[in-house]
Parts: structure tokens; sequence; C-alpha cells
């Protein structure tokens, strides 16, 4: 696709390239976001300022003396993201509930709120969760805001480009047109008009620690989710992996064991069939049927209390075992993550991650354990630095993402990046 022509898109991708830079270098001048670009001072010099005036940039004061006691005259503008101006909604769409945030252009959670939702139907789904994002909007905190755009987690595949959520297995929905009921439910309200941006929750997550992150972020990254299903979000050259078809990541569905037992799928010996939380559930309760539930949050009341705690799981040899067992998997499923995409650093979260060095000290021991025979440096691993809203962050760090990389997928439903005059 040629660009050359495209006065408006090539305005765009300038506007984009000054805020990109100056997330990864704060403190950047107008000298030298020009040097960092290739843009002319006069072109950085107008796109500051309409950036200045939309919320996305702030100019920080400079103090006297410095360069102007050097004899250099006026010293340089610093110019640093505007945390309080804009606004990002996020939303994560679980099994049984949803959690919406909003969060700053840096990442700080300025509002969020949890409910049940009736997932037996997605227009009820979309309804309910319409109605939450209203509530945050009408709140005071977004009230003094500019919000851009509203980010939206499922738990399955998704055609970015369409906003269709093409399967979602624990959900049971199929080629659900979901960012159009979003839209209409949307309707009439505050919400109306803002661009959707509906994606994977893995993925959304791993945008989260990317765009969040303290900067330079190591890439690839991997978002390994660890919940009732199992996932992965992969960044890799400033953009988000999703495959030709939206599968990409649904390592969960990998076979870590073709004798091993039957997952939801069909198959047997797929990574969620070990270490899904369900299947945790089971065998930390030694066989025992956890709540026929799939709702993380229902599993995770089922366990008994030493399973959260390593040294009362130590000393409880059925729970030791069972998530000893588990923590071995998902170390074998970190080493295929390595082996397949070269992470610099892997991210583990979801739910499952609740239950601790008990579950992931294992994984990371039978990681160092694969590096130390192959005689290699395993990635770095740490937990997901947003814990429990992983998911519904990250969908808010999507709306970033995707807006100031304006040829990379997941276009909005409604809205793009503003054209100043």
């Amino acid at each position: 696709m040629s660009i050359t022509g495209d006065h408006r898109l090539l305005k765009r991708l300038n506007r984009t390239a000054v805020v990109r830079q100056v997330r990864q270098a704060p403190g950047s001048s107008r000298a030298d976001l020009a040097n960092a670009t290739g843009l002319t001072k006069s072109t950085i010099s107008l796109l500051s300022q309409e950036l200045i005036d939309e919320g996305w940039l702030v100019e920080l004061e400079v103090e006297a003396g410095g360069s102007q006691a050097r004899g250099t005259g006026r010293p340089p503008t610093p110019l640093v993201l505007d945390e309080h101006r804009l606004a990002f909604v996020g939303v994560d769409l679980g099994l049984a509930s949803a959690t919406v945030v909003a969060t700053n252009l840096v990442g700080k959670i300025l509002t969020e709120s949890s409910a049940a939702i009736d997932t037996t139907s997605p227009a009820r789904a979309s309804a309910q969760v319409a109605r939450m994002i209203e509530a945050l909007l009408q709140g005071a905190e977004l009230r003094r805001r500019t919000t851009v755009g509203i980010g939206i987690g499922v738990p399955g595949a998704v055609d970015d480009r369409t906003g269709v959520l093409r399967f979602a297995p624990n959900l049971g929905w199929k080629d659900v047109p979901l960012r159009d009921l979003l839209s209409d439910a949307l309707a009439g309200g505050l919400g109306a008009g803002l661009p959707l941006y509906l994606q994977n929750d893995a993925d959304v997550a791993a945008l989260g620690e990317f765009e969040f992150g303290e900067p330079p972020v190591s890439e690839p990254l991997v978002f390994l989710g660890l919940g009732t299903g199992v996932g992965a979000g992969i960044v890799v050259n400033d953009r988000l992996l999703t495959g030709a078809g939206g599968f990409a990541g649904e390592v969960g569905h990998t076979v870590l064991d073709v004798a091993g037992p039957r997952c939801s799928c069909g198959r047997l010996g797929c990574a969620e069939a070990f270490v899904g939380l369900a299947a945790v559930t089971h065998a930390v309760l030694g066989g025992t049927e956890p709540p026929a539930s799939r709702d993380p949050a229902t599993l995770l009341q089922s366990l008994p209390a030493a399973a959260f705690d390593a040294g009362r799981a130590a000393r409880d040899s059925q729970i030791r075992a069972a998530l000893e067992r588990a923590g071995q998997y998902i170390g074998l499923l970190m080493q295929n993550l390595w082996a397949a995409f070269d992470p610099a650093l892997i991210v583990l979260g979801g739910p499952t991650c609740e239950l601790g060095d008990a579950l992931l000290g294992p994984a990371r021991e039978r990681l160092a354990e694969y590096a130390q025979a192959a005689g290699l440096q395993p990635p770095a691993v740490r937990q997901a630095r947003f814990g429990r809203l992983a998911h519904a962050v990250g969908a808010a760090a999507a709306v970033i993402h995707y807006q100031v990389r304006p040829l990379s997928g997941a276009p909005a439903l409604v809205g793009v990046l503003p054209d100043a005059a």
C-alpha cells in the first residue's frame, strides 16, 4: 500500500512518531525529537504544539541557570507525556464477571469497578458491560478528562479488524459481532462515538506490560495468562503478534503430553488440561471435583488456605505435590515459548498466579533446568505488574497502542487519533 500521497495519513504517522519517541525518551526536547524522527524542526514544533493542546504532551519547566549560565541561550524545553488530561477505558470481559478501569497515559489507574454479568447471552453481557462503562464515564474523575477510547479484552480468538469474537470456548461464544453489540449498547450515552478496540485478553495484558512498563521495554515480550484458560500475548518489533486468524498465542491448546488428560477442546494432553485453573484445583483437592463453575473466583474460593501459602503448602504433601506438578508443566510451557519466540521477558499473570511461589517456584526451577541443560541464559521471568487487573489495564493500554500505531491493525469501529487543522 502506497502512502506517499496521503497527506492526512502522513501527518498522523508523524504525530504518533512524536508521541512514541517521547514515551521512549521522556524529557526529549524538540531538537531531540527532530534528530530522532528525521522530521524538520518546524514540523516538530507544529506537531508538538498540537499534541500539547490535545493533552498528549506537556512541557516541563526549565530551571533558571544551566544552559543560559554557560552562554548557550535559551535552554531546550523538555517534553513528557501528559498524565492529567486524557483517560483510557479498559474492559476485562470474563466468564462470569467484568472489570472496567480507566487509566491515564502512563498507566496510573484512575478508577475501577467489577460486577457479575450474564454471559449466557452476548447481547445481555454487552448491555451490562455498557452500563458499567457509562457509570465510569459519568464519574467525577473522568468528567475532568478527555476519554480517548475503550479497549475490551475477551477470553477468545478475535478478528480485530471486524470486531468479531471468533471463538471463546470457555464462554461458549462463536462468531459474535461483539464490537457492534457494544457499540449499539453504548449509543445515546457518554460512550457513544468513542473508538472501540476488541482483542484477546492475554494479548491486551501483554500490551499493558509493554506500554506501561519502564522504557525501554525488553522485546520480545511474552505475557503468559494462567486462569481457567491458558493463553499468551506476544509483542515483537513494537507490534502485537495476532496471527493470520487471531489465534496466535493460544498456547493452552498446545500439547504437552500426547497421553495426557482430555482437554475441554477435545484433544489429549493440552497445557490447559495440566495448568488450567480447573485442572489445578482438581489436583489440589485430591481428585475431588471442583465447583461446576469455571469462574476463576469461584474456583479459587474452593481451595484450602494452605494452597496460597508456600510454607503451609510445603507441609501438606497432597497440596505440595499437586502444585509442584502443575508448576513443572508451567515451566515446560515457558520453555516451549522460549524456544518459539526467544523472548527477553516472560510475564506471568492471571488468577492462577494467586497460588504464589508454591506453584510458580517450581515453574521457574524447571525453566532454569532446561536453560542449564542447553548452556543458555533463560529469559527474565516476573509476575504481572497490575495483578488481577492485568487484563483490564491492558485493554486500556490497547487503546494507546493502536492510537499511536495507525498502520498496525485493530482499527477502531469509530474515531482515530485526531488531526488538528
